[in-house]
């Protein structure tokens, strides 16, 4: 067997170390101030979020012995989530105790042998959606205002997360019945997001439809070729978790070049 380059064992500890899924985390926040018009918040929030979710992850991963470098990673994640902490002038506590709590509840079986329901996994999933929802969506807002763009951005978010989190729960469900009702709900999710984007395009901005209706069909895509074949975690690490930086240079692109308003 013939050695991986310098290269390929950089671009492992990359994803195996989920730097690239923390920078999704943080380019997400990011998205959700542009998309609403609000004012940045300050590189150390960013940061916060950075390094929280590169603990969060390490630390759910850090038993399994395929993940080498979780422990160290961890320790520099929750260093870094500690510092950036007490920098950021904003500081949203009561977002991020129900992420603490929800967290928790996601974690905990890790460490605390517990007697798990049939229906474990699913609500995993739901937790997972509603932890990421919270951090990228209504954490990097300083005031959170319901209106009928903030309702249909909100949706999309939700579906688009969803989705992500839907392609990791079909890859690692062992039961077969559980699987394809994942299949069928991820298919479902992309006609609702397509729909989504519709709604955009009539209450917000047609060329934001467009670039949201672009990062779906490459969503569909990549569920078509996952669900038929299977790859390599690596493909889901880079792929799907890469989407969401993806989607936010796109996003940029179309404010800075192509801003209607």
């Amino acid at each position: 067997m013939q050695p991986k380059s310098p290269v390929i064992h950089l671009l492992h500890f990359f994803l195996e170390g989920h730097f690239l899924i923390s920078l999704g985390a943080c380019a997400l926040c990011f998205e959700t101030n542009l998309l609403l018009h609000q004012s940045l918040q300050s590189n150390f929030f960013y940061a916060f979020v950075f390094f929280a979710t590169l603990f969060t992850y390490n630390l759910y991963y850090i038993k399994d012995a395929n993940f080498l470098y979780a422990k160290p990673l961890a320790i520099v994640g929750l260093a870094g989530s500690i510092l950036s902490f007490f920098l950021m002038p904003y500081q949203p506590i009561v977002s991020l105790g129900i992420i603490t709590v929800l967290s928790i509840l996601y974690i905990l079986p890790i460490f605390i042998a517990i007697r798990k329901p049939e229906a474990f996994n699913v609500q995993k999933l739901i937790l997972l959606i509603c932890i990421w929802v919270i951090t990228t969506y209504v954490m990097p807002q300083t005031e959170f205002h319901f209106h009928a763009q903030q309702v249909v951005l909100l949706t999309y978010r939700t579906l688009f997360i969803s989705l992500l989190s839907l392609l990791f729960f079909i890859r690692d469900e062992a039961k077969p019945i559980l699987k394809r009702r994942g299949i069928f709900t991820t298919y479902l999710l992309i006609a609702m997001q397509y729909l989504t984007c519709i709604s955009i395009a009539l209450l917000c901005d047609i060329g934001l439809a467009l670039v949201f209706a672009f990062i779906t069909s490459l969503l569909l895509l990549l569920t078509i070729r996952f669900t038929r074949k299977k790859v390599a975690s690596m493909y889901y690490l880079g792929f799907v978790d890469g989407l969401m930086c993806l989607e936010l240079i796109f996003v940029t692109l179309k404010l800075a070049y192509f801003n209607e308003s």
